[in-house]
Protein backbone atom coordinates (compact mmCIF):
# COMPACT_ATOMS: atom_id res chain seq x y z
CA UNK A 1 0.00 0.00 0.00
CA UNK A 2 2.61 2.14 0.74
CA UNK A 3 4.11 2.21 -2.61
CA UNK A 4 1.23 2.87 -4.32
CA UNK A 5 1.09 6.17 -2.29
CA UNK A 6 3.94 7.33 -2.73
CA UNK A 7 3.55 6.48 -7.20
CA UNK A 8 -0.14 8.72 -6.66
CA UNK A 9 1.99 11.37 -4.81
CA UNK A 10 4.43 11.84 -7.72
CA UNK A 11 2.12 11.54 -10.58
CA UNK A 12 1.28 15.17 -9.35
CA UNK A 13 -2.71 14.65 -9.55
CA UNK A 14 -2.70 15.63 -6.11
CA UNK A 15 -1.57 19.46 -5.37
CA UNK A 16 -1.45 18.71 -1.01
CA UNK A 17 -2.05 16.09 1.17
CA UNK A 18 -3.28 16.98 4.79
CA UNK A 19 -2.22 14.07 7.41
CA UNK A 20 -4.66 13.26 10.13
CA UNK A 21 -4.37 14.43 13.81
CA UNK A 22 -3.94 10.33 15.01
CA UNK A 23 -0.43 10.15 12.79
CA UNK A 24 2.26 11.60 14.16
CA UNK A 25 4.99 9.73 12.41
CA UNK A 26 4.26 11.88 8.81
CA UNK A 27 3.82 14.76 10.75
CA UNK A 28 7.44 14.43 12.88
CA UNK A 29 8.77 13.44 9.35
CA UNK A 30 8.01 16.88 7.73
CA UNK A 31 8.55 19.23 10.64
CA UNK A 32 12.29 17.48 10.58
CA UNK A 33 12.61 18.33 7.23
CA UNK A 34 11.51 21.63 7.47
CA UNK A 35 13.82 22.24 10.13
CA UNK A 36 17.05 21.03 8.65
CA UNK A 37 16.05 22.53 5.48
CA UNK A 38 15.73 26.20 7.01
CA UNK A 39 11.92 26.58 6.15
CA UNK A 40 9.14 27.75 8.09
CA UNK A 41 6.54 25.63 9.87
CA UNK A 42 3.44 24.64 8.33
CA UNK A 43 0.13 26.08 9.31
CA UNK A 44 -1.87 23.78 11.49
CA UNK A 45 -5.47 23.18 10.81
CA UNK A 46 -7.66 23.51 13.74
CA UNK A 47 -10.68 22.75 12.28
CA UNK A 48 -10.40 20.63 9.32
CA UNK A 49 -14.47 20.00 8.81
CA UNK A 50 -14.78 23.68 8.72
CA UNK A 51 -11.72 23.92 5.96
CA UNK A 52 -13.31 21.26 4.05
CA UNK A 53 -16.88 22.39 4.50
CA UNK A 54 -17.03 25.87 4.41
CA UNK A 55 -18.11 26.19 8.12
CA UNK A 56 -17.20 28.98 10.47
Amino acid sequence: MGELQQKIAQNGVLDHVIFGGNEPPPHHFHKSFREVLGLSPLEKLLNLKALIWGWG
